[in-house]
């Protein structure tokens, strides 16, 4: 199928040929469209796996996890050939199918991430996570984990941060360290 005839998201002029990813949408009266993860004249994020991210983000903001809508949606990677033939992961309304890609399955900062999503749609606090999540600010990251007496002012406090921290995307296993050692010093 020429790239012309596919149809894709409404209002979006996707680069479909320059694009890291692109997804399949299949809504419950029949429809179904691609998106893309770039758009024509606009360059991408560098770091792809914050690009996932927040392509899943924008998907959420955009009601396609609405199971009355969605049936559901395959991401898919392009390969070094072009092609979008990789299957990362199938997503749900309430659940994710993760594709036999070992790369891909094997990131934590991809599995946190979908675990904290996944988290939040199952107790109906989707509407909490936006692209502030994905770590789209200017703070540098030695300030993240600095650390000093009265930064926070109770353990639930530091829990609460800790928790946002791997939301934004940072590898759970430092969050936690940098959480027993403020435990350990401050607490």
């Amino acid at each position: 199928m020429n790239n012309s005839s596919i149809p894709t998201q409404p209002g979006f002029k996707a680069d479909v040929n320059r694009s890291t990813y692109r997804w399949k949408i299949y809504l419950t009266n029949n429809y179904s469209f691609y998106g893309y993860s770039k758009k024509e004249g606009k360059e991408e994020v560098k770091d792809k796996v914050k690009l996932l991210m927040r392509k899943i983000i924008m998907l959420k903001n955009k009601n396609y996890f609405d199971h009355t809508r969605t049936i559901r949606i395959e991401i898919f990677q392009r390969t070094q050939l072009g092609e979008y033939n990789e299957l990362l992961c199938t997503l749900y309304p309430f659940h994710v199918a993760l594709a036999d890609n070992l790369k891909f399955n094997t990131n934590p900062k991809v599995q946190d991430f979908l675990k904290m999503f996944y988290d939040l749609v199952r107790t109906g606090n989707i509407a909490q996570l936006d692209y502030s999540y994905v770590g789209y600010s200017n703070i540098k990251e030695e300030d993240i984990y600095r650390m000093f007496a009265g930064r926070f002012k109770n353990i639930d406090e530091l829990q609460k941060y800790c928790n946002e921290l791997i939301i934004q995307g940072h590898v759970a296993e430092r969050v936690q360290h940098f959480q027993r050692q403020y435990k350990e010093n401050y607490f």
